[in-house]
C-alpha cells in the first residue's frame, strides 16, 4: 500500500532528479557566446543566461540573471527595438519572425536578436526564444574596409558561422573557410561544390522548398533550419539565412548570398529544457491526479462505495444555502437498519457488511441522481437528500426506499419481522423557519427516533 509519506517521498525523489538535470543545463545554457532568453506570452523575460546579462551591462549597471528574470523585456529594450505584440502576431500566424539589428542602449554595441516560437504539449505557442548575437565587430568591418575580410572571418569563426555563395543556373556552392573548420572537414579541397551537398538527406526537401519560396518570389529572404552530416556519425544543427543578390538579363534569379550558424548547442538546450519541461509537467499532473484520487477517497465510504459523512455534510450546507433564500423545499432523510447489531451477532460481521451494502444499492437505485443523493451517515445509518421535494414528495420517496429495502429479502431471524428492514425519518425546509442546515439535520433525526419507537420498519416526519 502506497501511503502518503511514500508518495511524497517519491515525487520528492523524482523533482530531485529534475532539479539536477535543470542545473546541468543551465551549466550549458551559460557556455552558450550568445545572449540567450526565454519571454512568455505576457512580456517577462523567464529565463535568461550570464552573456545575457553582459549585454545589458553586467556587472558594470548591477544586472546579473536574479535583476533580468522575472522583469518584462520593454523594461530592457524599448518596444520599437523589439516588438514583442508584432512578434508574437507573426509567431500565431505561422510566419518567420524576422532578425533585427540593434544597438543595445547598454552596452552601446550592436546585436543580432533571432527570435523563434516555443510550443507546449498541445502545440500552442507559448512564448518566444531569442538569440543576441554580438554583430559590432563584423558592422564595423564593414564601415572600415580596409580590413573587411580579416574581421569578416574573425567574426564568423567566433560565431560558429559561414559564408556561402550559391549559383543558381549552374548549381555550384561556395563556402568559406570557417564551414570546413566548423564540420571537420578540412582534410577536404575548398572550391565551388554542388549546390545542397551537405544537407541530411531527411532535411534536403523541406530545406530545397524553403529555398524555392525565395526563387518565386513569395519571400524576400531565404531562411531554413537543417541537419549537416559529420565525419564521425553525428549531426550539425544550422541554420541558414540569405538573400538574392544578383539577376540574369530577364530578371530570373542568379545569386543567392547567405550564412549559416552553427545552432547545435541552442538547439540542445532548448530540446532538454523542453524535455524537462514536459516532465516537470507530467510530474504536476500526475501529483493533480494523486490528490484529486485522495480527495476522492477522503469523500468515499470504502464499504458501500457511497459518499461518507464529510462529503454529506457539505453537500447538505450547499442545498440548504441554495434552498434557503429561495423558499424551494429541501428534504433530508435519516435511515436506520432495524435491530442491525443483532443481525451481525447472528450472522457475522462479514454477512453484516454484505447486508449494508444491499441496503446502500437498493436506496441508490430508487433516487433519481440528478437532484438526489444517498450517502453512509455512519455505522447502520444512511442519510439522503432530496433537492426541491416537498412533504408529499418525501413521503412517496421515504416509501419507495421502504419497499426497496424490503424486496431485499434478507432473512433475520433477529427480527420480529423475520427480514431486515429499515426506519426512515425525514424533515422538509420550506421556507426560512431553519437557521442551519444542521437544524433540519436534528429534525430528521428526532423523526427517526420517533419511527424506532414506533415499532420500527415504519416512516415519521418531523416538521420544522
Amino acid at each position: 500500500m502506497i501511503t502518503h509519506t511514500s508518495r511524497n517521498d517519491l515525487f520528492a525523489e523524482q523533482a530531485g532528479a529534475g532539479e539536477k538535470r535543470l542545473l546541468q543545463i543551465e551549466a550549458i545554457y551559460d557556455r552558450v557566446p550568445v545572449g540567450l532568453c526565454f519571454v512568455n506570452r505576457s512580456g517577462i523575460v523567464l529565463n535568461a543566461n550570464d552573456c545575457l546579462c553582459e549585454i545589458f551591462g553586467g556587472e558594470i549597471k548591477g544586472i546579473d540573471r536574479a535583476s533580468i528574470e522575472g522583469r518584462r523585456m520593454d523594461s530592457l529594450l524599448p518596444v520599437d527595438l523589439l516588438p514583442l505584440d508584432e512578434l508574437f502576431a507573426l509567431a500565431d500566424k505561422g510566419e518567420a519572425l524576422p532578425d533585427r539589428e540593434i544597438w543595445c542602449p547598454t552596452s552601446g554595441r550592436c546585436h543580432l536578436i533571432s527570435g523563434a516560437p516555443v510550443t507546449n504539449d498541445l502545440g500552442e505557442i507559448a512564448g518566444l526564444s531569442f538569440v543576441f548575437v554580438d554583430i559590432t565587430d563584423k558592422k564595423r568591418v564593414t564601415a572600415t574596409l580596409g580590413q573587411s575580410e580579416l574581421r569578416a572571418n574573425y567574426v564568423l569563426e567566433n560565431a560558429g558561422q559561414w559564408l556561402w555563395d550559391y549559383n543558381i543556373v549552374e548549381n555550384r556552392v561556395w563556402r568559406s573557410p570557417q564551414y570546413y573548420r566548423i564540420v571537420g572537414r578540412e582534410h577536404e579541397a575548398q572550391g565551388y561544390r554542388e549546390g545542397w551537398d551537405i544537407v541530411h538527406p531527411d532535411d534536403k526537401a523541406r530545406v530545397i522548398a524553403d529555398f524555392n519560396e525565395v526563387v518565386s518570389g513569395r519571400r524576400d529572404r531565404f531562411e531554413s533550419v537543417y541537419r549537416v552530416p559529420k565525419d564521425d556519425g553525428s549531426d550539425l544543427w544550422i541554420m541558414s539565412r540569405g538573400k538574392i543578390v544578383e539577376y540574369t538579363a530577364d530578371g530570373s534569379p542568379l545569386r543567392l548570398l547567405a550564412t549559416s550558424v552553427d545552432i547545435t548547442a541552442q538547439k540542445t538546450i532548448e530540446d532538454e529544457l523542453l524535455t524537462t519541461i514536459r516532465k516537470q509537467t507530467e510530474l504536476e499532473r500526475q501529483l493533480l491526479e494523486s490528490n484529486r484520487r485522495l480527495r476522492e477517497l477522503s469523500e468515499k465510504d470504502p464499504l458501500t462505495g457511497l459518499p461518507n459523512r464529510r462529503k454529506f455534510d457539505d453537500l447538505l450546507d450547499q442545498a440548504f444555502a441554495r434552498a434557503r433564500p429561495s423558499g424551494r423545499p429541501l428534504t433530508v432523510m435519516m435511515i436506520d437498519v432495524d435491530h442491525f447489531k443483532a443481525f451481525n451477532d447472528l450472522y457475522g460481521h462479514l454477512e453484516g457488511d454484505a447486508c449494508l451494502c444491499r441496503i446502500a444499492a437498493a436506496i441508490r437505485e430508487t433516487l433519481t441522481p440528478s437532484d438526489e443523493f444517498v450517502a453512509r451517515y455512519g455505522g447502520e445509518e444512511f442519510a439522503v437528500i432530496a433537492c426541491d421535494l416537498d412533504h408529499d414528495g418525501a413521503q412517496r420517496l421515504a416509501g419507495r426506499i421502504l419497499t426497496a429495502t424490503r424486496s431485499c429479502e434478507l432473512d433475520h431471524a433477529g427480527s420480529p419481522h423475520g427480514k431486515i428492514s429499515v426506519s426512515i425519518g425525514f424533515s422538509v425546509l420550506s421556507g426560512d423557519k431553519l437557521a442551519s442546515a444542521g437544524g433540519l439535520l436534528k429534525l430528521a433525526d428526532k423523526a427517526l427516533y420517533r419511527s424506532k419507537q414506533q415499532g420500527r420498519n415504519t416512516i415519521c416526519c418531523e416538521l420544522p
